[in-house]
């Protein structure tokens, strides 16, 4: 993972960054799975943005990878609801 920030606007954005993480580290789903306590069936539905995961189970997966998220203001230029568009 670069040092740099995710900007997540998505459900999908957030699988993929913790998909790239567990991969950059080479965890398996199984261990990952394992110390995030989610079912690993879970992990690989996440992963493949085929579910909407849960808050929780983002910011355990997150801590097991030593993520975190972090919630700022959007710059001036961007208006609320401009991300749907």
């Amino acid at each position: 993972m670069s040092a740099s920030p995710t900007v997540i606007q998505r459900s999908a954005d957030i699988s993929r960054v913790i998909r790239e993480a567990r991969l950059e580290q080479g965890v398996t789903q199984q261990l990952l799975s394992t110390q995030a306590g989610i079912a690993s069936p879970a992990l690989s539905n996440i992963e493949l943005a085929k579910v909407d995961p849960r808050l929780d189970s983002v910011l355990r997966l997150l801590s097991v990878l030593g993520l975190e998220l972090v919630v700022q203001p959007r710059p001036s230029t961007l208006s609320p609801g401009d991300v749907w568009k």
